[in-house]
């Protein structure tokens, strides 16, 4: 059953050398995992070192375990501690460690620790710790930098920025560094000043007309929460690639007005930290900070798989990576992932909640709200890829419970009106068209349960889900 422990428990697992209780744990942003020491013999897994202890660097620091196996589980995100793989203390030399990283990174970390841990169970063997102690922000970035010798020919120089993200060490392409020192990428300011040139006509020239007001606004806020879904897919680099939307869109003139008030307010707060299930979970978290925008967006985004942004209008949109990174199950070599049913129930419940929190600072209130969910890019009439009906086994079925999608795209749109927003009714009514339109009755929809007569996706029975 997967388990989750803290900095200060399993450093005290580590003095007393009983490592068996680390089986179970998940891999998170402060811990890596890794069966046997790194061969540094070789000039890529040198560097493969150099990235892992940077990465932790350049957040808020962690730990790196070396002799313990892991192995993936599709209840949660990041890898679960599987088996110990005890080793004799010779068989890593930590001054060869210490070496690499004063060579490899820049500037130098300060209070970075190597440590082999002797077992309770058999004292001429153990694991190594290598800690990363949260690092001044002042020093950051630390850089991996190296020019290798390539006997003879022209030199090779490595340069990189890394960091960690949740369970994994994410290496910054030139296209992120490029926004990060200009702190603004591809942006569709044009299509939406437009936009907002068509809404100031029509306020101007259509009043007393109340009724045209209302659908032509409506129109214009529809065309608007198209292009920026188009534009957030755009910027992960997902327009031909397996896609994953959430949004939702206040289909009245409404304002965010505390949108801009403080790095440190409720709504950055929300938007950087969203709701969440359990540790490990699959949530909109994309563990970044937060950018203001033009004066009209609120933004975090991870470029390697999703991102999360809020409008000043109060559309919100939340897009990732439909393939294994998020939304599928990992494929096996030659089959093609597949919806991951929990993933899919687990953000759409959090997508919910999150809309909710949002909308109390929206003024006025919203009356009448446009969910969308969308899925682009799939390989539609493809019987190896679709959506299995009921809860989450351990591993996917390759049986004829599979329902394929029966095309590229899927839309699942539902509007929620007048009362105050049910997340949990409001997921299984979103989910409920996404379920009909892979041809799997509402009644094989997973995590829900009836609560004063409404049927709801239910956040105990996915949490239940993911302690296994």
């Amino acid at each position: 059953m997967p388990k989750s422990l803290s900095q200060e428990e399993v450093q005290s697992i580590l003095r007393n050398g009983n490592f068996n209780e680390l089986i179970g744990m998940i891999e998170n942003e402060w811990l890596e995992c890794k069966n046997a020491p790194y061969d540094l013999k070789d000039e890529k897994n040198r560097q493969e070192l150099a990235k892992d202890v940077s990465a932790f660097a350049n957040v808020e620091g962690g730990i790196i375990l070396i002799g313990v196996e892991t192995q993936k589980d599709p209840t949660v995100y990041g890898d679960e501690i599987r088996k110990i793989h005890a080793f004799p203390e010779p068989k890593l030399d930590k001054d060869q460690y210490y070496k690499i990283l004063s060579d490899w990174i820049y500037p130098a970390l300060q209070q970075l620790e190597i440590h082999w841990f002797k077992s309770n169970i058999n004292s001429k063997e153990g694991i190594v710790a290598i800690s990363i102690p949260n690092q001044a922000v002042s020093q950051r970035p630390f850089l991996i930098t190296k020019i290798l010798d390539n006997k003879g020919k022209k030199n090779e120089v490595i340069f990189g920025y890394i960091e960690r993200k949740r369970a994994n060490a994410l290496s910054k392409n030139v296209q992120h560094l490029h926004g990060l020192i200009k702190d603004g990428l591809r942006f569709e300011s044009i299509v939406n000043q437009q936009l907002g040139n068509i809404q100031g006509l029509l306020q101007q020239h259509l009043k007393g007309h109340e009724q045209e007001i209302t659908s032509a606004v409506q129109i214009n806020i529809e065309a608007s929460a198209r292009a920026r879904i188009d534009g957030a897919i755009s910027e992960l680099g997902l327009q031909n690639e397996l896609a994953y939307v959430l949004a939702a869109v206040p289909m009245d003139q409404i304002e965010i007005p505390s949108l801009f008030q403080s790095r440190k307010s409720e709504i950055v707060s929300l938007i950087e930290n969203p709701p969440e299930i359990r540790p490990s979970g699959f949530d909109l978290n994309t563990g970044e900070s937060v950018r203001f925008r033009e004066g009209e967006l609120l933004k975090t985004i991870n470029y390697e798989y999703k991102s999360l942004e809020l409008w000043r209008d109060g559309i919100l949109i939340f897009a990732a990576t439909g393939g294994t990174d998020f939304l599928c199950w990992p494929g096996k070599p030659g089959v093609k992932p597949k919806i991951n049913q929990l993933v899919l129930i687990e953000s759409t419940i959090l997508f919910a909640e999150l809309s909710k929190a949002i909308f109390l600072y929206a003024e006025p209130k919203p009356k009448k709200i446009q969910y969308k969910l969308e899925i682009r890019n799939m390989p539609g009439n493809d019987t190896s890829f679709g959506l299995i009906p009921g809860p989450l086994r351990k591993f996917p079925s390759l049986s004829g419970d599979i329902h394929p999608a029966p095309g590229s795209k899927l839309r699942s749109e539902i509007t929620w009106e007048g009362n105050e927003i049910n997340p949990g009714n409001l997921a299984f009514r979103i989910l409920c068209k996404v379920y009909s339109w892979f041809g799997i009755a509402h009644d094989q929809i997973p995590y829900t349960k009836v609560v004063n007569g409404e049927l709801i996706i239910s956040r105990e029975d996915i949490k239940k889900a993911g302690e296994g």
